[in-house]
C-alpha cells in the first residue's frame, strides 16, 4: 500500500513533468553550478542551521562531497524546505529541470515538497525508491547531507545525541541500499536506474 507522501509525489511528478528514465543526463555544466551557487548564497545568507552556524557552510561542504553532475542540487538542496522558494521560481531562475526535480524530492517541508503528513522515514524511502534522474541525483546529495549532519551531531552533547545519530545512520543505510541496488554507489557518471530495477519502499 502506497503512503500519502508517495501518492502526492506521483501526482506532483505528473504535474511537473519529471524527466523519465530514458538515458543518462549530460554532466552539469559550469554555468549551472555557478548559477546554483549564486542562488544558494543569496537565499542562505541570513539562515543558520540547528547548530548555530551559517547555513551556507553546510551547502559548501555538501558541494565538495558529490560528483559534478550533483553539484547544482547540492548547493540548492534546502532552498525549498528552508528558504521558501518554489520549484517554479528555481525554473524561472534558469535551474535545469533535473536539478529542480531533485531539490523537490529532497524537500521534506515547503510548498513543493509533496508531503501530506508523511513521516521522515517515508520521506527517506521516497528518495530511495525514486527510479528516475531526480532520484539518482537526490540519493547522492542526501547521502552526503546525512553524513554531514551525523558528523556535526557527534560533536554535540545531550540526551538526544545517540538517538539522532541512530536515525541518521538508519536513513543513510536505506539510501545506501538503494544506491547499491541501482549500481550507483561508486558511479561517477549520471545514469538513472532502469525500469527493471526495483526496491521495496
Amino acid at each position: 500500500m502506497r503512503s500519502k507522501r508517495q501518492e502526492n509525489m506521483d501526482r506532483q511528478a505528473g504535474a511537473m513533468n519529471l524527466q523519465t528514465v530514458s538515458g543518462p543526463l549530460p554532466e552539469a555544466d559550469a554555468d549551472q553550478i555557478a548559477l546554483a551557487e549564486r542562488i544558494a548564497r543569496h537565499e542562505y545568507w541570513e539562515h543558520r542551521d540547528i547548530y548555530g552556524d551559517p547555513y551556507i557552510r553546510h551547502a559548501e561542504r555538501i558541494s565538495t562531497l558529490v560528483p559534478i553532475w550533483a553539484k547544482p542540487a547540492a548547493w540548492l538542496h534546502d532552498t525549498i524546505e528552508h528558504c521558501g522558494l518554489s520549484a517554479s521560481q528555481l525554473v524561472a531562475a534558469g535551474v535545469s529541470g533535473a536539478t529542480v526535480d531533485a531539490v523537490v524530492l529532497m524537500s521534506f517541508r515547503g510548498e513543493d515538497c509533496g508531503v501530506a503528513g508523511g513521516t521522515y522515514d517515508e520521506y527517506i524511502k521516497t528518495i530511495a525508491g525514486a527510479r528516475n534522474r531526480a532520484g539518482t541525483i537526490a540519493r547522492r546529495v542526501k547521502l552526503a547531507t546525512l553524513a554531514d549532519h551525523a558528523e556535526r551531531v557527534r560533536r554535540m552533547s545531550g540526551a538526544d545525541v545517540d538517538a539522532t545519530v541512530r536515525r541518521l545512520e538508519r536513513s543513510r543505510a536505506v539510501i545506501s541500499a538503494a544506491m547499491k541496488i541501482y549500481g550507483e554507489e561508486h558511479s561517477s557518471t549520471l545514469s538513472p536506474p532502469s525500469k527493471k530495477q526495483q526496491i521495496a519502499v
